[in-house]
């Protein structure tokens, strides 16, 4: 397995460039691991829209992480 980590910080407007991306591989056995540094401009609300029902979110304690099974 491939794991893709990307770590999130106030990134909103570039955000879905990065999901899209991941998700565009043609390797099958990825995981997409979105680390958020607890960011205030709507970034955690655009991981949230994007999230698959696979996905599963962990909570930290500074901010989000979220591990996405591609």
């Amino acid at each position: 397995k491939i794991s893709i980590i990307t770590a999130v910080y106030n990134r909103a407007s570039t955000l879905s460039f990065s999901i899209d991306s991941v998700q565009a591989q043609c390797y099958c056995n990825t995981e997409h691991v979105l680390v958020d540094g607890a960011s205030s401009d709507g970034s955690i609300e655009l991981i949230q829209q994007r999230k698959r029902p696979t996905d599963r979110p962990a909570q930290q304690r500074r901010g989000w992480v979220w591990h996405t099974g591609v």
